[in-house]
């Protein structure tokens, strides 16, 4: 009897061909219930680089730390198609998105070419409503898997805690942001500047506040009594405030130095370069004087406000409505370049060098354009899913979509190098703190992804929901400080701002699988989350009671360690995570016994 079409999203029934239909409905299904075995959402998921042969895949099974130096990525077909350095036995990799619309053509493209194969489903997917009944049935039919009960209990968590701000971190994540310290303000805040050693921020009723970037004391407030309406940028003199068509200048000591009147409509803050004053409008932008705020030239484009300028050494880059990508010289205002691409742009990125730019397309691709050649040098598809945000660092790209995948290419050929699932929706810009990408999501959490990897490593939970996009205090910029990330919050119940300030402290967690107690002899997996520290390595070691530790591993860079008890007592499994600059250690006790009461028993044996 045919699968029921409804529980498969995207198949439709061919009336002429039923058995085919059938056919192709029982692979779906299969391939899907391989999918949300390998959903995982915990720390220990890294970027995939890896698989396992789909005919060896059983129930139960979950998806191992497959990391495979040799494999090069290119794309068919909008798939990510991995091979060995042989050449042999492709993976097909592919992250099904909101509506699972891949999930065809990756079963036709196996049946092409059969291979080993890994399919992530996002949580996002889990989401949909439509998708419930062919989860209950995988669920009903015996298809589950720790990653994926991990993923259900996520949601479930998110919809009973995040509306409030108050859900938990969970065991799967440790936090990577320790709060410096907290300054609380009325009103909405609208944006964070800094000026110097102070932090300004500003709310929606025209309040300005300065306190010391160090210790979070608030030395100064004002009331312009406006609304401002986008985040404070720095100047020479001080920070820029943007209030309908008007611009304020605030200097360090939280006095109003300055007025400009008569602004275009921005759609983003202003920027000031070398005295010059940049405002770009919708449809008209301004280069001003920025002391005397005298106009030097005025250019007429209508701009997409949605894909914001990008800004290059000697020009800014803009998306017109037509859908070009208009090249404006800084000097001159006048038109120096422009491109038109074939597919509508979601993000755009100069490249320090200001000879290429790096497109994003709500279609799922990644293009580097050659602005000298005007030639594109590469492009890569992530499926059909949009590129929300693009980041570099160095020779490489981080690209967030909008099914909440995070892609790191290599920006010098377009290689795809690692990736990961995001286990919660986008919200706000994604910025790098340390060796970290802290990605912000829902509303009031923080991922920490580490830049190499991509490996999950941490969670932060705010104590209220974001409103400001992060910014970064480096200590390069002040002499004896230290890094500091900030965030604006908002509590809309109490109608209350919070500025907080974070620094990065490694942190360990250790977690054993099955917890104490245990049987002598059971198989017990410890496993290390490491947070804050630069390709750490992992040493093992165990005491007996009060024992001398004993060396049980050698350092390497697995985090996990793999122990088998065949004496009873009290134990301590103790870790040594280091890096080139850290040390630290961290301790776990556990009992190994023969008496166990019968609950204990019974999860000793699952």
């Amino acid at each position: 009897m045919p699968p029921d079409k409804r529980l498969i999203p995207g198949v439709r029934m061919r009336e002429n061909d039923l058995l085919f239909s059938s056919r192709v409905a029982l692979k779906l299904v299969c391939l899907v219930s391989i999918l949300l075995l390998s959903v995982q959402l915990e720390a220990s998921w890294p970027g995939r680089k890896g698989s396992l042969p789909v005919d060896k895949l059983k129930v139960g099974d979950e998806v191992g730390n497959g990391q495979s130096p040799g494999r090069k990525f290119t794309t068919e077909d909008g798939a990510i198609v991995g091979r060995a350095a042989s050449g042999k036995n492709p993976d097909l990799i592919s992250t099904a998105n909101f509506q699972g619309e891949d999930s065809l053509s990756i079963l036709f493209t196996l049946e092409e070419r059969p291979g080993s194969a890994f399919f992530p489903l996002t949580v996002n997917f889990l989401r949909q409503a439509e998708h419930a009944p062919l989860i209950q049935k995988l669920m009903d039919d015996g298809y589950t898997g720790s990653y994926f009960d991990q993923a259900l209990a996520d949601i479930e968590e998110q919809k009973a805690g995040h509306s409030s701000g108050k859900s938990s971190a969970g065991k799967a994540f440790i936090p990577s942001l320790s709060t410096a310290w907290l300054a609380e303000s009325p009103g909405k805040i609208t944006g964070l500047g800094f000026l110097g050693q102070q932090v300004l921020w500003a709310t929606e009723s025209g309040q300005v506040f300065v306190a010391k970037a160090e210790t979070g004391e608030i030395v100064k407030s004002l009331n312009l009594e406006t609304k401002f309406v986008l985040p404070p940028a720095a100047g020479s003199g001080g920070l820029w405030l943007v209030a309908g068509s008007d611009l304020h200048l605030i200097n360090e000591k939280g006095e109003l130095v300055r007025e400009i009147a008569g602004l275009p409509g921005l759609i983003a803050p202003p920027v000031e370069e070398d005295g010059q004053l940049f405002l770009i409008g919708q449809s008209i932008q301004k280069k001003l004087n920025a002391v005397s705020g005298q106009p030097v030239w005025q250019s007429y484009i209508s701009i997409d406000p949605s894909v914001l300028p990008a800004w290059g050494s000697s020009s800014i880059f803009l998306l017109a409505t037509s859908g070009s990508i208009i090249k404006l010289d800084k000097q001159t205002g006048m038109l120096s370049g422009q491109y038109n691409p074939i597919e509508r742009i979601s993000s755009l990125v100069s490249l320090p060098d200001e000879k290429n730019l790096l497109l994003g397309t709500e279609s799922g691709k990644v293009v580097k354009y050659n602005l000298k050649s005007k030639k594109i040098s590469w492009s890569v598809s992530l499926g059909n899913q949009a590129v929300e945000q693009l980041l570099v660092k160095g020779r490489d790209v981080y690209v967030l979509t909008s099914v909440a995948v995070l892609y790191r290419l290599n920006s010098g050929s377009g290689q795809l190098e690692n990736w990961q699932g995001i286990p919660a929706r986008l919200f706000g810009r994604p910025l790098i703190f340390s060796n970290e990408i802290i990605v912000p999501a829902l509303s009031n959490l923080l991922f920490g992804f580490e830049l190499k990897s991509i490996r999950n490593a941490s969670r932060t939970v705010l104590p209220a929901d974001l409103a400001t996009d992060l910014v970064l205090w480096p200590a390069s910029l002040q002499t004896g400080t230290r890094d500091l990330l900030f965030a604006g919050l908002y509590d809309d119940h109490q109608d209350k701002s919070q500025v907080l300030a974070f620094i990065k402290e490694p942190q360990l967690l250790i977690e054993a699988s099955p917890s104490s107690p245990q049987l002598p002899g059971q198989r017990i997996v410890v496993t290390v989350k490491a947070s804050g520290f630069s390709q750490p390595k992992y040493e093992f070691y165990l005491r007996s009671g009060e024992g001398q530790e004993k060396l049980r591993r050698k350092g390497s860079t697995s985090n996990t360690w793999t122990w088998f008890p065949v004496k009873e007592g009290e134990y301590t499994i103790v870790v040594k995570v280091t890096d080139k600059k850290l040390t630290r250690r961290a301790e776990l006790r556990y009992n190994i016994t023969r008496f166990l009461n019968q609950t204990e028993k019974e999860r000793s044996q699952l």
